[in-house]
């Protein structure tokens, strides 16, 4: 029965350290930017997602919390870190608020919301990137 659980702590470790070693193969560079609407008015909140296609074939996602002025910063593996190299697809998404307040409906369309209806993409190069999405108004 020991033998058993040393095994099954053995199975255990082996994944926990391929798991880590993934991520740390999958570099991050800074990602900073602006999500505004084509006449370049801010969009004032929400959640930005950058969705990509890791090496071995796994989705790596990244997400920003976008500020009142339309800024974001991203966050893939730790606490704005960036995003991985690569074309990603691009969702914005407009959260109902948590303080009680009116919904406030999104100015742009409800397809910028899903990676299937999306046609927002851009590009994370080596080093710090500023990147501008613009979505079309309703």
């Amino acid at each position: 029965m020991k033998r058993s659980n040393f095994t099954g702590c053995l199975y255990l470790l082996t994944a926990v350290t391929l798991a880590i070693g993934c991520a740390a193969e999958s570099k991050t560079h800074p990602v900073n930017g602006k999500v505004q609407l084509s006449d370049g008015t801010p969009v004032q909140r929400g959640i930005v997602e950058f969705r990509t296609i890791g090496e071995d074939g796994a989705t790596i996602n990244a997400h920003g919390k976008i500020e009142p002025d339309g800024t974001f910063q991203l966050t893939t593996f730790e606490e704005l870190d960036g995003a991985v190299l690569g074309e990603h697809q691009v969702i914005v998404l407009n959260p109902a608020t948590t303080d009680g307040g009116p919904v406030v409906r999104a100015p742009y369309p409800d397809r910028y919301r899903r990676y299937e209806s999306s046609d927002l993409k851009v590009t994370v190069e080596p080093g710090p990137n500023d990147i501008v999405v613009e979505l079309s108004r309703k």
